[in-house]
């Protein structure tokens, strides 16, 4: 079976969206400091990560249901589709009480007036999110790409006018929901659908959906409550203008590697559930999927962080004392990447309520090395959750294997010990006596040749 092959082909057009979306994104958030302030950026930042985190729930969870499904009707889209409004009305009301408590106290009236205007993007994702699930679920990717290119180019055109007229930090929060708009009107104009505009579903259909959903809920929330805890501890501990720096290095340098990642990921996650009844093939498609994982994304991540001091360079210089953070966003991205697949084993082979159980148990401890390392300083705060990240990977091997599917160690830590060596190359060339350009571009095309020679010797000898 060319799983390998499959994936390459099925993922395409996901990964050119999201390449299209990283060169559009680059382009944005290195043109939007120098029109925008680091405080404004601060006070988006804590607005927009309370949607984003329920934007995530809202695209991950009900309609996840709908992808692990044997059989779907118009039906069970439109039961998905309420309980997403629900979720919506949910997530909205908590955000306004958060971050109104979070302005008042911070006299950042802005962050209010931000939130109410970004509010509208979680019920057009509401909408959205069942009818990609159905393109996923028919293995639609290309479908699925048009829909992201469209909507990354409305973004980015959007913006660069809003910015033109002078239009300052609210230039992104009209530039996200004319994206939105512009996606649903794609959708419906190539008629896409899978469901009507309906809020009304039968209970039995509803209760069927919230039993899959209702741990994907939880294990989202944990997640994005871990993704986003940063920025709220950066914005308390540092202040709204060190936060501002921050996210926007976050969104060039770490942003686009995760998108792409993830793009790569939702390819995966219907070929791993098409596959849980046949142990054989699942693993193949594992083993193909930690192949790209360590040859592609890993090395990227490993000369960006080799080349951090050029890289800070492309900021307004506010930003470059910020050199080292950059690093360690870099680092951080590296173990993010290693740290990933845990959700996709479980939720593919059905077992939300475990990844939910073992997410309620590790994120206790992230929060505390986060609330800790950050009065260290802010870098000794990134590079901690990386190095937990990595911890908590290596421990959940275990928990998978439990799960009903027995995966080889080898495919399972391949990654980590791929990072390690690139570590140890790092900590040699240090220690050498030769130019910091020379151990530079040394050690990021020694990086390239082990990369393209891993991937060659692992087409040669996969089957």
């Amino acid at each position: 079976m060319h799983f390998l092959r499959t994936i390459l082909s099925k993922s395409r057009w996901t990964v050119l969206s999201s390449c299209i979306f990283l060169i559009l994104q680059t382009i944005t958030f290195l043109i939007i400091p120098r029109y925008v302030s680091t405080v404004d950026l601060g006070s988006f930042a804590i607005s927009s990560a309370l949607v984003f985190m329920g934007l995530t729930i809202i695209e991950y969870a009900f309609p996840t249901s709908l992808i692990h499904s044997d059989q779907v009707s118009k039906e069970d889209y439109t039961a998905v589709l309420v309980l997403n409004f629900k979720t919506s009305i949910i997530t909205a009301v908590i955000a306004l009480v958060v971050v109104t408590g979070i302005g008042l106290y911070q006299q950042q009236y802005v962050m209010i007036y931000l939130l109410v205007g970004l509010l509208p993007l979680l019920f057009l994702s509401s909408v959205l999110s069942i009818h990609i699930a159905g393109l996923k679920r028919d293995l639609g990717f290309a479908k699925i790409s048009m829909i992201e290119i469209v909507g990354h180019l409305t973004f980015f055109f959007s913006i660069i006018t809003l910015l033109y007229f002078d239009c300052g930090v609210w230039s992104l929060v009209v530039a996200y929901i004319i994206k939105h708009l512009t996606m649903l009107f794609w959708l419906i104009i190539n008629d896409w659908l899978y469901t009507d505009f309906k809020l009304h579903a039968s209970s039995e259909l509803k209760t069927k959906h919230l039993d899959y959903g209702k741990y994907i809920i939880g294990d989202k929330g944990i997640s994005s409550i871990i993704s986003y805890a940063d920025t709220f501890v950066v914005g308390h501990v540092f202040g709204l203008h060190t936060l501002g720096i921050y996210d926007i290095i976050k969104k060039v340098v770490l942003r686009p590697v995760i998108v792409i990642y993830n793009a790569l990921e939702s390819v995966v996650f219907p070929l791993l559930t098409k596959e849980k009844h046949r142990p054989y093939h699942y693993n193949i498609i594992f083993r193909d999927f930690m192949c790209i994982t360590r040859l592609v994304f890993i090395p990227v991540l490993f000369i960006l962080f080799l080349g951090h001091n050029w890289v800070i360079h492309l900021f307004p210089p506010a930003y470059h004392e910020y050199t080292s953070t950059l690093a360690a966003l870099c680092v951080l991205g590296m173990s993010i990447i290693i740290a990933n697949p845990i959700d996709i084993i479980l939720y593919s082979l059905g077992q939300t309520r475990t990844f939910f159980l073992w997410q309620c148990m590790t994120a206790v401890p992230l929060l505390i090395i986060m609330l800790v390392s950050c009065h260290v300083s802010l870098n000794i705060m990134i590079v901690s959750i990386g190095v937990y990240y990595v911890i908590i990977y290596m421990l959940s091997y275990f928990l998978v294997n439990q799960s009903g599917m027995s995966l080889r160690i080898r495919d399972y830590y391949i990654p980590v010990v791929f990072s390690l060596i690139l570590v140890l190359l790092w900590t040699i060339m240090e220690k050498s006596d030769l130019t910091e350009l020379y151990k530079k571009v040394t050690l990021g095309l020694l990086t390239l040749v082990i990369s393209i020679l891993e991937a060659l010797r692992y087409l040669r000898y996969r089957d």
